[in-house]
């Protein structure tokens, strides 16, 4: 109600009723997205909504969504003036013209990106029926040196996948010698928004020492089954910037290196390159992350080149 009231007095406001003509004109020309304009404007989404306007670009059309939450931020309702349009917007995206002019606008727009990012070499990882060092699930082959990592309670993190550097390709930039071990909470499942905390629970390990015989076993049971150990074979591929938008959530990939197949955020590590994607394979490797996400490792530059594995910066993503 006491927005309702701030409505009606403020709805003579020349400037404020200048800006609403714009908006109107950006859902018109389909530069302002019908959906976000909507949920600005009725002041909906929460701390979602505000990272949101803080991220939000320097464009045309970010400048106007800023301005719109702006008002709304000020006491203003602009819903009460924007509905008749935003419903009309709102029918043309679902009509058959509006689906193709996004279509178009997308292609138009990974097409871009492409040309600003050029390909990146990457490594696909897969099965193999041959036994291999390289392999996920079962029990690491952990060198005697090395102690399994705990999480703050004492509770062995899972592991995840043990990658023989040997196997890969060569002249990637990854190790050549000595194995890489990779280790997470599943029970946890941290999101690495709070890198010092989250920390705590996901762990890589680098280590050149001699394998042992047998494979080691955990000594606290873990909140997912085990899984059988699978063998792991590696190719190479070229890794397109727009592959995020081209492969679907029905396709998984696991990989080494090149672009990540970000769900949310497409920069969620400026500077530092991939380590490693794992995306959710439930049948195959038990693995979930959130709601069919995916797991990215990211480290820097220096410390691949280093082989330093102790400030490697986890992020998991889903849908």
């Amino acid at each position: 109600m006491i927005r309702f009231i701030k409505h009606l007095f403020k709805h003579k406001d020349y400037s404020y009723r200048q800006f609403l003509e714009e908006v109107r004109a950006g859902l018109r020309d389909h530069s302002l997205s019908a959906m976000i304009v909507e949920m600005i404007s009725r002041d909906q989404g929460g701390d979602f909504l505000e990272t949101m306007m803080k991220e939000a670009d320097d464009t045309p059309s970010g400048r106007l969504e800023k301005q719109l939450f702006s008002y709304v931020r000020q006491g203003y309702y602009p819903y009460f003036d924007l509905k008749p349009d935003i419903r009309k917007a709102k029918e043309w995206d679902e009509s058959p013209e509006g689906i193709a002019y996004y279509d178009a606008e997308n292609k138009k727009r990974w097409e871009r990106m492409n040309r600003e990012h050029p390909p990146r070499s990457a490594i696909r990882i897969l099965k193999t029926a041959e036994l291999r060092k390289s392999k996920s699930g079962g029990n690491p082959d952990l060198p005697h040196s090395v102690e399994w990592p705990r999480n703050p309670q004492g509770i062995e993190l899972d592991f995840l996948l043990q990658i023989h550097c040997p196997e890969l390709p060569p002249g990637m930039g990854l190790p050549e010698t000595g194995m890489l071990f990779f280790f997470y909470d599943c029970g946890e499942m941290v999101w690495g928004l709070e890198e010092e905390n989250d920390r705590k629970f996901y762990k890589v390990i680098y280590s050149a020492d001699p394998l042992p015989a047998a494979s080691r076993e955990r000594q606290t049971p873990g909140p997912m089954p085990e899984t059988p150990a699978e063998y792991l074979a590696f190719e190479c591929f070229e890794s397109r910037c727009s592959d995020a938008e081209e492969i679907g959530e029905d396709i998984k990939r696991h990989q080494l290196l090149g672009y990540p197949l970000y769900i949310q955020e497409e920069d969620m590590a400026p500077g530092q390159l991939l380590l490693l994607q794992l995306d959710s394979s439930e049948e195959e490797s038990g693995w979930m992350w959130g709601d069919c996400g995916r797991l990215f490792f990211w480290i820097r530059p220096e410390d691949l080149g280093a082989c330093n594995f102790d400030h490697v910066k986890l992020v998991l993503e889903c849908y």
